[in-house]
């Protein structure tokens, strides 16, 4: 009985049938637990959220059961009062994954099309964000003073980001990458990339879009190669 009030009041929310039937699935558990949530008290469900976090339950899942039990009081049973102390669990703060040297070095060997191992050399040699490395042209690239200068429709501002000794060859090979293509135009893809990648809606931002989820898929298949 329960369980029919509570679909039709997720139907009527306007809910989609995959989060019906999460909240569906919390509440069946949370019966399994006290048996009766109807008849559950503030108390109850303070239990039911102490059994969760002694099972070590994700921060995703205990916001599901969260969600899940905030609708059945205060919109199914009409006590909203029971859950009021309900608050919504953070996801913990943990430190990124730091390649080595040695694994960079793989992952750009791993890279076959000399464009886009120049290309993602070139991004983890100056920090150059995605879209203003796509934005490159050879004049952006001064090699006697070191560095490379972003595009401003890229950042809003035309900023000049340095790179070492290392990484001039680098650059010089991008100049020369960019220049067998067109000189005055953004890095783009091969020509059977343009064709399975152009818009739909010639304008150049998504022309740009389309060129670096391309390089994006280039470098996922190469990671996935290097491990």
């Amino acid at each position: 009985m329960l369980r029919n009030k509570m679909m039709q009041d997720l139907r009527l929310a306007g809910y989609a049938l995959k989060t019906q039937k999460t909240y569906l699935e919390c509440i069946g558990l949370f019966a399994q637990f006290c048996w009766e949530p109807a008849q559950a008290d503030q108390d109850g469900v303070r239990a039911w959220v102490a059994h969760l976090e002694k099972s070590k339950v994700g921060p995703q899942r205990l916001r599901q059961h969260f969600a899940a039990l905030k609708f059945l009081f205060a919109k199914t049973l009409a006590r909203p009062e029971q859950v009021a102390f309900l608050s919504w669990p953070k996801d913990p703060k943990r430190l990124p994954t730091v390649l080595s040297a040695s694994q960079v070095a793989s992952l750009l060997a791993a890279l076959q099309s000399p464009k886009y191992r120049v290309f993602f050399t070139t991004l983890y040699a100056t920090g150059l964000r995605l879209k203003e490395a796509c934005h490159l042209k050879t004049t952006d690239i001064d090699a006697a003073r070191g560095v490379i200068r972003s595009d401003p429709r890229a950042t809003c501002q035309r900023r000049e980001r340095a790179f070492g000794d290392a990484e001039s060859e680098a650059a010089r090979d991008s100049a020369g990458v960019l220049e067998t293509r067109a000189t005055r135009s953004p890095v783009s893809v091969s020509n059977e990339d343009e064709e399975a990648a152009r818009p739909r809606h010639g304008s150049p931002r998504a022309a740009s879009r389309s060129h670096c989820r391309w390089a994006q898929l280039e470098a996922s298949d190469a990671a996935r190669s290097a491990s």
